[in-house]
């Protein structure tokens, strides 16, 4: 009997990689200053800048790779109850949210840079 609910895991792909990236970089640059901030006074602001600077560039890349026709998505078990029942959690990029994507890394760079 083949099971017609399985979940398979979908392949993990470099679009789904930037996007860890991409979430993950504010996260850990965040955490660096609170526990580092003052060890870099001067440069934090600038340094915060650089960063979402980097998310922008990053989100650019992924908004022009899904705006050309293709949409990611990638899916993981994340809990396995027995054969039949799971929790599966995503990433899927259409054109919509990768344009979502690229406006708030736009909006939050520019917040980070009139800041300093």
């Amino acid at each position: 009997m083949i099971n017609q609910f399985a979940i398979v895991n979908l392949p993990f792909d470099w679009i789904t990689s930037m996007c860890f990236v991409l979430i993950g970089l504010p996260v850990f640059t965040f955490l660096f200053l609170i526990f580092f901030g003052r060890i870099v006074n001067k440069f934090r602001g600038y340094l915060a800048s650089f960063i979402m600077l980097i998310c922008l560039i990053l989100s650019i890349i992924i908004f022009i790779e899904v705006w050309s026709g293709h949409v990611h998505h990638t899916r993981w078990v994340w809990f396995q109850f027995n054969e039949y029942r799971s929790v599966s959690i995503g990433i899927y990029l259409g054109k919509i949210s990768s344009l979502f994507l690229l406006i708030v890394s736009l909006v939050s760079f520019l917040v980070h840079l009139f800041s300093i």
